[in-house]
């Protein structure tokens, strides 16, 4: 469970993730794969050290001086 949590990735990313789990026999609808990929970019999607200040201010609710 870590890896999974601990991973940062962008929506690209995860979405490359959930091919090969897909490949790997994961089994679900595309509609379901979608909001894996959704959730997964919105929640595990960032990295604040690298982040911009638009993508700061998106995800975390910022303000322009607080990202």
């Amino acid at each position: 469970m870590s890896t999974v949590t601990g991973a940062r990735f962008t929506q690209i990313g995860w979405q490359q993730t959930v091919d090969d789990m897909i490949s790997r026999s994961l089994q679900g609808s595309d509609e379901e794969m979608a909001e894996v990929v959704e959730y997964r970019s919105k929640h595990f999607g960032m990295n604040v050290n690298t982040a911009s200040q638009p993508q700061l201010q998106e995800a975390l609710g910022l303000t322009e001086k607080e990202a």
